[in-house]
């Protein structure tokens, strides 16, 4: 039980899969297929293809 409390998000993103696409949260990193805000962070997402 405490555990879950402890961890908040990481235990949230280590539980989801995790897609492979052509979107991308910059914070966690996820891959999804399609444009949306991440679960985790609630931030948009970003399309992938530009080397940083």
């Amino acid at each position: 039980m405490s555990d879950e409390i402890r961890a908040g998000k990481e235990v949230i993103r280590s539980a989801m899969p995790r897609p492979q696409g052509d979107y991308h949260c910059p914070l966690c990193d996820a891959k999804y297929e399609r444009a949306g805000v991440c679960p985790s962070d609630q931030i948009p997402l970003r399309k992938r293809g530009k080397t940083l």
